[in-house]
């Protein structure tokens, strides 16, 4: 081969390397544009984000760590070989408060439950309202002895939740039942000290039926006579199947209240158990009913019959 050809065939050799290797580069720059087109999606939807791999590890260990702290409360219920676990509000309370050793505010799912270190999280949110970035965990205990572990990130602009639950199995073993990480769509801390926000979710038509993103969280402690007030007057009745708390009505405005749908609360508020229709009648005698409205309402059975 001649000293000519020999170098022709090394040009052509450097130029074709050349040319894979630009290919390559090409390609893996086309990779790269899609991974940041497909994040910068899904940050635009704000849920089903990714979770970095360190996060993830650091908020499994923590919630198992949790889980762990009340293994003993969860057996002295009786419960720990249960398949249907339903702990009362008193092992919630106690795991509540072991939990709260860790510094990190926790709540639980008792009725008025009370949250420990609600100072913490107070003081996040404080600091978020002034664009101030942090972070803070919050522990959730449900009934069924599971643990969530909610850590809200603020970057100073947008917050995001990370939301970790560790369940036990069949035979009482912590084990990590989900991981999600959300961006909060829009939020706020009432003056009277609950956390309100509102999770992105899917939506139409990406989903048939409406998901409702919205959490309510009370931070700071209702004072135990707002507490006595709220669990005789407004537990009973709740915000469902009438319309007595949830409507805007006085002594002069009485015509709007729904009579029908409060009888059965008022009902079991007076008597301490629930309406339950006689077999063969198919209403309630009007004086009966009357009466009933007249003693928590101040209308008189005249108007009852009216309206």
């Amino acid at each position: 081969m001649g000293v000519k050809k020999l170098i022709l065939l090394i040009i052509l050799v450097l130029g074709m390397s050349l040319c894979s290797c630009c290919n390559r580069e090409k390609q893996q720059e086309n990779i790269e544009k899609q991974k940041i087109e497909i994040l910068e999606e899904l940050y635009e939807k704000g849920y089903d984000l990714p979770i970095k791999e360190s996060d993830q590890r650091e908020a499994e260990e923590e919630c198992i760590a949790a889980i762990k702290r009340t293994e003993d409360i969860y057996v002295e219920t009786g419960s720990g070989n249960s398949d249907h676990v339903v702990l009362n509000d008193s092992a919630m309370e106690q795991m509540k408060k072991e939990i709260s050793k860790t510094k990190n505010p926790v709540i639980s799912s008792e009725k008025y439950s009370v949250m420990e270190n609600y100072q913490v999280m107070e003081k996040f949110l404080h600091n978020a309202e002034q664009r101030k970035k942090g972070e803070v965990v919050l522990y959730n205990i449900f009934q069924d002895g599971s643990i969530e572990r909610n850590k809200y990130l603020y970057d100073g602009e947008e917050m995001y939740l990370l939301v970790t639950r560790a369940i036990r199995d069949d035979i009482g073993n912590p084990m990590i039942m989900y991981n999600t990480y959300t961006k909060i769509n829009q939020w706020r801390y009432t003056e009277k000290g609950w956390f309100e926000y509102e999770l992105c979710v899917p939506e139409p038509p990406e989903v048939t039926e409406i998901v409702d993103g919205s959490c309510l969280i009370r931070v700071r402690p209702l004072e135990e006579k707002c507490i006595e007030l709220s669990k005789k007057c407004v537990l009973p009745l709740g915000y469902k199947g009438n319309n007595l708390l949830c409507s805007n009505w006085d002594i002069n405005n009485l015509e709007d209240l729904d009579y029908n749908g409060m009888y059965e609360f008022l009902y079991q508020m007076k008597y301490g158990k629930k309406f339950i229709m006689q077999e063969g009648k198919t209403g309630i005698p009007a004086q009966e009913f009357e009466q009933l409205i007249m003693n928590y309402i101040p209308v008189t059975a005249g108007q009852i019959q009216k309206m």
